[in-house]
């Protein structure tokens, strides 16, 4: 949304500028699609991370996160920041022609959608009972809320032995956690109870990062889960595009994204139990129910055009599949 009823920006529709997790708790930038012809129009082209205050005044200016502003010199990629996640944070971009237009601060913004604090993923139901559970990052650190129907009045008798663990990956067993709490510990939060829930929250010292998981679990016997979070998301841009068969075999080929570089996925069917005999010469230029996935990160920086191609072994005539190039937005 605007914060002002003036235009605050020029619009150019590819640009996408959004904020994901680093594997340490912080935000990764990302940038896609700023054109060569703003590359070249502006001299000093900037990607600040602000922390929006949510004020009540639709003209107050959001606070930048201390040092929190990078110069960009490719239309396209990702950075790793020192800036914590919190929900709030937006990616702005700032243009400049010339160092006489930067000093005297004329901007032109494209703003990025606002980092959502749960990822945007909905409270799950806890079975069984008039509650919901939510994972939520702030500050970098993994947290838990609990979502209590206010009609469920004895939530604290009945799960009196409640307890929520923090998992470092959906792997692990129920047993493996990294710390917990039980739920009668929560702290009801005030200024966010909703009218039909009140809500409770904990923060665990685990640092948010792809793949981490919340359970909920009836009490001390390890095999009663009652709700389990989605694994944080992890970034991995394929494009929108399926893996693409690989022609006679049991497998795929997938194009995708990641820290700005062209990366390559393979998918082999769990049939297939030769493929590495099979495949022993080949190689690429440039755990779902029935596959085995296999990954490979490259050094090129992804770009409109990239393709990857499977070939047979090192005659390059034998190409057995070659990926849709990539596309830009």
């Amino acid at each position: 949304m605007k914060r002002s009823p003036y235009s605050q920006c020029n619009t150019f529709d590819s640009i996408k500028l959004e904020i994901k997790t680093t594997t340490q708790g912080y935000s990764k930038l990302i940038w896609e699609n700023i054109t060569l012809g703003i590359m070249k129009t502006y001299k000093y082209v900037y990607i600040d991370i602000c922390q929006n205050t949510h004020s009540s005044d639709t003209n107050e200016d959001p606070m930048r996160v201390e040092k929190a502003y990078f110069l960009i010199s490719d239309s396209s990629g990702a950075l790793d920041t020192s800036v914590s996640l919190n929900a709030g944070l937006q990616p702005r971009l700032r243009l400049y022609t010339s160092l006489f237009n930067y000093v005297l601060k004329r901007l032109d913004f494209w703003y990025g959608p606002e980092f959502d604090g749960a990822n945007r993923v909905i409270p799950i139901r806890i079975k069984g009972v008039d509650a919901s559970l939510q994972l939520y990052a702030e500050y970098g650190k993994a947290c838990a809320r609990l979502y209590i129907k206010k009609t469920f009045s004895n939530w604290k008798d009945v799960l009196k032995n409640s307890w929520v663990g923090f998992y470092k990956s959906s792997q692990h067993e129920n047993n493996d956690y990294y710390t917990f709490q039980y739920a009668v510990n929560f702290a009801l939060i005030d200024n966010t109870t909703t009218e039909d829930y009140d809500i409770y929250q904990y923060d665990a010292s685990l640092t948010i990062a792809p793949g981490v998981q919340i359970r909920f679990l009836l009490d001390n016997e390890y095999d009663k889960v009652l709700a389990q979070t989605t694994p944080w998301e992890r970034y991995y841009d394929a494009n929108n595009v399926i893996p693409i068969k690989i022609r006679w075999y049991d497998a795929g080929l997938q194009l995708y994204t990641e820290d700005g570089k062209a990366c390559a996925r393979l998918y082999i069917k769990k049939t297939f139990t030769d493929w590495k005999n099979i495949f022993w010469k080949s190689w690429m230029e440039g755990g779902t129910e029935n596959f085995d996935i296999y990954q490979y990160k490259s050094k090129l920086t992804i770009a409109p055009g990239v393709q990857i191609r499977f070939m047979i072994d090192k005659g390059y005539e034998n190409k057995l599949v070659q990926t849709e190039p990539w596309k830009s937005g």
